[in-house]
This record gives C-alpha cells, structure tokens and sequence, in this order.
C-alpha cells in the first residue's frame, strides 16, 4: 500500500509543481511540511501529537546554558539528540565529531531531546523545542504565507483524503520552522560559529535556513536506513536551487544514497557503534525479536508464542520510543521465564556482535545485525524490501505461525559477512572533510 501512496505522492506534487510555491523569501514551502504530510498518509495511526515543552525547570536550564555557551567562544557547533545507551545519555555522531576535531575545545554540542535534562557532555539546551509550544499560540504567518499554504491545502485535498489534518496544522509547522529559522540565526551569528554540524531530529529547515543566510556550511551525519521512499532525503527530478539540504552528508556507507538523489554531496565515513565490552551479558543462541513500534500487539504476541516453543532465552528489544515503558512490557512477560526485556542496556550492534538469532520487520537494526553475519528472520509484511548482496542465512516469513512451525533455532551459526551497510568508522576521512 505504501509503494501505490508513494507512487501517486510523487506523481501529484510534479504534476501541480508543488515546489514552485515558493516565498519572497526564497523558502519552497512544499518542503516543509512535505514529510508530515507523506507521514499522515501512509499512517496507520490517526492519533499525533506535536511533541512541546513548557516545563519551567527545563525552560530555565535551556537559557542558563545559553548564557555559559556566550562565554565558551566555540567555532562548531553540534545539534544532536542524545539517548539513553548503556544507561548514559549520548549521542554517538557527536563523539565520533569530536574524535576527529583537533580543537575539541572548539566544539560544543546542542541537545535537542526535550526528554534529555542530563546528558554525557557539557551541553547547551535548544530552545527549538519551546518553541514548538509558543509559535503556534503566540506568532503569525503573513498574507503571503497564508496564501501559498490555502493554496497547496486546497490542491492536497482534492488529491488525498486528508479528513484528520487540519489547514491550521500546515500553518504552525510553517511558523515553527519561522521561528525555528530566527532563534539559530541569532545563536549561530552571536556566537560566530563556522561550521554547523546535526543529526536531523524531527524538522531541521530552520536550522538549514539559517546557516545558508550566514554562509554557514552545514553537515549533516546519517542517524537511520535512507530509502527510496524517503522523501526528506531523495529530491529525483527536482530542481535543487531553492532546496533546504545541508551542504555535506555523511553517511555510513555508500550503498544509502546510491539510487536516489540527495543533491548533497555524500561522504561515507562509516559508523560509529557504542563499543564494545566483555560484559555484555547474553547467551549467544538465545533469540532476539527486535521490537517494531508500529506493531506492538503483533510482536508481543510473537514473543509469547515463540517463548513458548523453544528451550532457549528469547530477548525482546524495545524501540528507543518505548524505553519509558519498560516496565509495562515487564509485567505483560513476567509469566513467560524464559522472556527477558531490553531497552537501553545494550545498543543493537553490541547484541549483533553476541547473539546470533534475530527476529524483525523493516528497520536499519536488521541491516546492522546482517553486517555482523546474525542469522535474520524477517516478517514479510513490509511494502519496503530489503536489497541483501547475499541471502545466505536470511529467511521471511509469513505468520507466527509460520515462524514457529518451520524454522528451528537451535545451533545457529554466525555467518562470515564484510560489512556493507555500516563500515568501519572511519576518522581520517571524516577530519579531512571537516
């Protein structure tokens, strides 16, 4: 279903030149909101919520870190999202930045993660977030803004049924990314930052805009699968000269960008993982069922049925989106003994280097397990599909019932695989390009 979505997506937005709506401004306002709405319409969830805070005590941390950050005279600036790894808040770009920066003291990292009030770096806090909360109660779109978005929400309407996005919706992401645009002009100018570095967490134009204003070059760093269908990352047959896209992407390698169009000029620099350790404590032929966070009841039901039938320990690791109810998840298995729960005490490439049985649907973590020669079982319900160079020890299945009737676990080898999807970091390449 995604595939046809996509296909009609793509025809309707060249075919009505929703790129040409275009600001005095320069900003082509079908940009925007063009992964929103492509969200809303392969979505099978009707419920979003724009993620706000208005937390007083997080409110006074964020400008009391901007009040230090005028004194630390930085030339490059990270804007990342830290999470929760090995029980540390971190954000591994950022350290594989620093890695390869002489002048670390130059550099200061931004967390964005409004859920994030510690992390493992001397931080300032983005005031992005509170903006989300304010721009779309306090701050205004002007007449020709309100007009180019009536427009493009009259021609989306009679395209594709858009009974749960309102037009007012259109306009607080627009003024968001205004403001958002507006607060990193200033921090970025005040402080005379000359490279900008980021991890795209949600919507980054107003970063992107603003270094372009400044003359700022921007980098961006790889943070999850890019696909064909990715339509804040493949611009094919679309002119490029008005596009907000940073100006460098580093990538973990490059089979990622190889048949779309970025308009970026791509760099593999490979991946940094969390590290590695003795302590890692898994039984190497339990099974791993990576957790799809779109599909919760599907997967709870399979870690039951699975749990069930085998004599070994069956890992279910929780999407970093459902850390926050770890516990919930606990108490659905506590019958099951042979069940364990993972959030965040280890990273997926730490469990591919020690477990060999993985279980999943569509999602860069089976990418990560194939490159450490795991043994994949994937549910084939994705309209996505994998482009695997060899499908030794890769095998799909239909059902749960499927899963269990036919395949055995027991005594599973790892396979030799060269890393593909995520090379070896490589530090020089990334300083050299920086």
């Amino acid at each position: 279903m995604k595939n046809s979505i996509h296909k009609k997506f793509i025809e309707v937005e060249q075919k009505l030149n929703f790129f040409d709506f275009i600001t005095s401004d320069k900003v082509v306002v079908w940009q925007i909101f063009r992964y929103d709405i492509y969200k809303i319409l392969t979505s099978t969830n009707s419920k979003r919520k724009l993620r706000t805070y208005n937390n007083i005590f997080f409110i006074f941390k964020i400008f009391y870190s901007h009040f230090k950050f005028l004194f630390t005279n930085p030339n490059y600036l990270f804007i990342g999202s830290s999470r929760n790894i090995n029980n540390k808040n971190r954000d591994l770009s950022y350290e594989f930045l620093k890695e390869a920066i002489l002048d670390k003291d130059k550099l200061i990292f931004c967390e964005t993660n409004i859920s994030s009030l510690t992390n493992s770096y001397n931080a300032i806090y983005s005031l992005d977030p509170v903006l989300k909360f304010f721009s779309s109660r306090f701050f205004h779109l002007n007449i020709e803004e309100k007009e180019i978005i009536d427009n493009l929400y009259s021609l989306l309407s009679q395209n594709f049924n858009l009974k749960t996005l309102r037009k007012e919706e259109l306009y607080g992401i627009f003024t968001h990314f205004k403001y958002q645009s507006k607060y990193y002009y200033h921090l970025l100018r005040l402080n005379k930052i000359k490279k900008v570095f980021f991890v795209k967490n949600g919507n980054s134009y107003g970063l992107i805009h603003s270094s372009r204003k400044l003359g700022i070059k921007i980098h961006e760093f790889q943070h999850g699968e890019i696909v064909f269908e990715d339509v804040t990352m493949n611009f094919n047959n679309i002119d490029s000269k008005n596009l907000l896209i940073p100006d460098v992407h580093f990538v973990y390698s490059n089979y990622w960008v190889k048949n779309i169009e970025t308009h970026s000029k791509c760099v593999e620099i490979g991946y940094n993982g969390a590290g590695f350790s003795n302590n890692i404590n898994l039984f190497s032929q339990g099974i791993v069922i990576a957790m799809d966070h779109n599909n919760e009841s599907f997967f709870c039901d399979l870690t039951k049925a699975l749990a069930k039938k085998v004599n070994t320990i069956v890992y279910l690791k929780l999407h970093p989106v459902q850390f926050d109810k770890f516990i919930i998840f606990q108490n659905l298995f506590s019958q099951y003994k042979n069940v364990e729960v993972l959030s965040f005490e280890y990273d997926f490439n730490q469990i591919s280097s020690k477990v060999v049985s993985i279980i999943g649907s569509y999602s860069t973590a089976m990418y990560e397990a194939y490159d450490f020669g795991c043994q994949l079982f994937i549910i084939n319900q994705s309209a996505k599909s994998y482009n695997f160079p060899n499908e030794e020890g890769v095998y799909y299945f239909k059902s749960i019932l499927d899963l269990i009737t036919n395949f055995e676990f027991n005594d599973r080898k790892r396979i030799n695989r060269s890393k593909f999807f995520f090379k070896t970091k490589d530090v020089n390449t990334l300083r050299n390009e920086i």
